[in-house]
Order: C-alpha cells, then sequence, then structure tokens
C-alpha cells in the first residue's frame, strides 16, 4: 500500500512499505513519483519507510536515488 501526499511545500512525501534495505525499489519509486509529480509543480519527491527513514530522494526521475 501506497499513499502520496502532495503538501503545498513542492514536496512530495511517498509513504511504502519498504525497508531500509531496499534502496533500490524505494528510488524506482521516487522514479515514479517525480514522473507522476512533476506536471503538478512538485519540486522534489521523497520515499519514506513506515518507521520513518527516508529511502530514496530526488528532483526530477533521473535525480532519484537511494539515501542509504
Amino acid at each position: 500500500m501506497t499513499s502520496v501526499d502532495v503538501p503545498s511545500c513542492d514536496k512530495a512525501v511517498v509513504s511504502t512499505s519498504l525497508g531500509a534495505d531496499e534502496g533500490d525499489l524505494a528510488a524506482g519509486l521516487c522514479q515514479n513519483a517525480a514522473n507522476e509529480a512533476g506536471p503538478h509543480g512538485v519540486a522534489a519527491v521523497s520515499v519514506v519507510s513506515a518507521d520513518g527513514k527516508e529511502l530514496a530522494t530526488g528532483t526530477d526521475p533521473a535525480s532519484c536515488k537511494p539515501t542509504a
């Protein structure tokens, strides 16, 4: 289950059940979210695990990388 919350601060936070050792998957999720969010003026995407750790982040699909 994944929810995308796009607040007014132009950073989309994607909550995921992925763990800290799944950074590559999180980066892929970040890329997908950046693709979806880009046309809506979102400046950055952050993929956050269930325990609140940032797993991947980027400003566009090409820059999405695991943070771990």
